[in-house]
């Protein structure tokens, strides 16, 4: 019943939205793989001359049909979002398909190993612990706010005439070049969040030595994970080995290896939270992650 009501409603919507879009346009309709093999309906509109145009979700505009919102109100409103997150990206076609053109724009993202088991089987990847790294090419957008990527298969490879490891080197090399690390104190990020108007059990020179890493964008920033030297560095600040909280694809936490002894007990939370909190396509792990420092290793605890 469900899926026969969104057949009218996507039959519906495109209809409005044909006299709403600038002439010439195209309007796709398609499922969009996501993260952790999330699946979303989705809508592009294509104008002529930009082959680069944001996947539009509709699940929420489905949910204003459902509520009995009208068809030419829902239409509007997509295409007022759609008006607002498009851009020139400056994307060409023939840059992406010249391997020499592409190569700098290279780079890499962690992402759980099992929950995206299916999508990896025609994607380069390596397996890292329980994470596998995975690649893409990276598009400027116009707003800074914003992030473009294509998603590198296999079938780029051989396209750009390369292997695995070219490409691993090449992403690799690019991604820790131009990544900038964002190694925070957990209550800065909580007051930033909160408008500096976090309160917290404690006077500032007693904070606890907990810590928020990532990337400066915040976006797949559990990269860092596969970055030797930014551990180390971590390492440094933490004076020996440390834990890893995943808290999503994002952002990790990083606490000192003696502040939680029960390790069974953590990861029943860390699942807790990513079951109960995070978006299941931001998930990275169940499990923390013990660095030893001696050994300059990441590992997974027994």
């Amino acid at each position: 019943m469900q899926e026969l009501l969104f057949v009218k409603f996507q039959d519906q919507l495109e209809e409005a939205m044909k006299e709403l879009v600038p002439e010439g346009a195209k309007i796709h309709f398609h499922e969009t793989g996501k993260n952790n093999g999330v699946i979303y309906q989705a809508v592009t509109i294509l104008e002529k001359g930009n082959p680069v145009s944001p996947d539009i979700h509709l699940e929420e505009f489905f949910a204003d049909y459902k509520r009995g919102t009208q068809i030419n109100k829902i239409a509007k409103d997509l295409i007022h979002f759609w008006e607002e997150h498009k851009q020139d990206t400056g994307f060409r076609v023939e840059d992406f398909s010249d391997y020499e053109n592409a190569k700098p724009r290279l780079r890499f993202r962690v992402v759980n190993y099992e929950e995206n088991r299916e999508r990896l089987s025609h994607m380069p990847h390596i397996p890292f612990l329980d994470l596998a790294v995975v690649f893409f090419y990276h598009v400027d957008t116009a707003k800074k706010d914003l992030q473009g990527s294509i998603q590198i298969e296999d079938s780029h490879l051989a396209l750009w005439g390369i292997d695995k490891e070219e490409l691993t080197e090449v992403a690799v090399n690019n991604t820790l070049q131009t990544m900038e690390v964002r190694f925070v104190g957990i209550c800065k990020v909580l007051n930033e969040l909160m408008g500096n108007h976090c309160e917290m059990p404690f006077e500032p020179e007693e904070e606890p030595n907990m810590y928020v890493l990532s990337n400066k964008d915040n976006y797949f920033g559990a990269a860092v994970l596969y970055a030797p030297k930014i551990l180390s560095r971590v390492s440094e600040k933490m004076k020996g080995d440390f834990l890893v909280i995943p808290s999503s694809v994002h952002e990790v936490i990083v606490i000192p290896s003696g502040a939680w002894a029960d390790y069974e007990r953590l990861n029943a939370i860390i699942t807790e939270i990513n079951e109960e909190q995070v978006a299941r396509e931001e998930v990275l792990s169940n499990h923390l992650y013990y660095y030893d420092s001696d050994r300059s290793e990441l590992k997974i605890p027994c």
